[in-house]
């Protein structure tokens, strides 16, 4: 779980650092099946963030990651 948060961190670091002048979108497909309940609802709080300067496209398979 925890290696997941560090991964998708890491991808909004790059992304941070290679488009100053741009916001593109963000794809996440189901990068949160690996969560805890308790780290799940900060992980959509954190979606929620990040959707109000980037657009985001979310995916996901199960009904409780939604």
């Amino acid at each position: 779980g925890n290696q997941d948060l560090v991964a998708i961190c890491l991808r909004l670091a790059l992304i941070h650092a290679m488009y100053q002048n741009e916001k593109p979108f963000i794809i996440i497909d189901d990068s949160f099946v690996n969560l805890d309940d308790e780290k799940v609802e900060l992980a959509k709080k954190f979606l929620t963030t990040i959707a109000q300067e980037y657009q985001v496209i979310y995916f996901t398979c199960h009904d409780s990651r939604a």
